[in-house]
């Protein structure tokens, strides 16, 4: 307490509340005003350290773990906006499991997922545990693979618009362009 007020509260079940008497997790951090309910990490050396948030992940029980398998997500960071009578998924990272563990390792992907703007959750970007990187797609083939259902733009642009190129692939295989505005390259 400060000034007659509580400034955190453990509750019955464990949960620490950070301006909330009523935490809904096992840290609840709340507030009015900006920055009010953020959290932050400092370190301080004479080296390169980081200050890490570290997510751990096992099967089983926290006195008898066991291990993780593929497909498990092993964390996420996920954004809510509040609209109308409550809080709304905007966007989630996971970070997951994308091929089954062996030894000593545990490959992990990262999943960027969002909401667009007709309300379609889904994830939009890849990385996987091989270094490929999807885009409309959750099991990238290449270095960089591009995917939609109708057709493939790629549209690349230096400068406020004065130079440009773009590769339009269609549904058909052999279907492709590629074009360069002002200096007329075309194909």
């Amino acid at each position: 307490f400060t000034n007659a007020a509580a400034r955190m509260t453990i509750d019955s079940n464990g949960n620490v509340g950070i301006g909330t008497t009523g935490p809904g997790a096992k840290l609840d951090i709340s507030g009015d005003g900006a920055y009010a309910g953020s959290l932050s990490l400092q370190t301080h050396s004479t080296d390169a350290a980081e200050a890490p948030i570290s997510i751990y992940k096992s099967r089983g029980t926290l006195a008898s773990p066991t291990n993780v398998a593929n497909g498990d997500i092993e964390g996420s960071i996920g954004a809510y906006g509040y609209y109308g009578a409550g809080y709304r998924l905007s966007s989630v990272i996971y970070q997951l499991i994308d091929t089954a563990p062996s030894g000593v390792i545990v490959p992990g992907a990262i999943a960027f997922n969002t909401t667009n703007s007709a309300g379609s959750f889904g994830e939009r970007v890849r990385i996987q545990s091989s270094g490929n990187v999807g885009i409309g797609t959750t099991g990238p083939s290449q270095k960089l693979h591009i995917y939609d259902a109708t057709s493939v733009q790629l549209f690349v642009q230096a400068g406020s618009g004065s130079s440009s190129q773009w590769l339009n692939a269609g549904t058909n295989q052999y279907a492709a362009n590629v074009y360069q505005e002002n200096s007329v390259s075309k194909w």
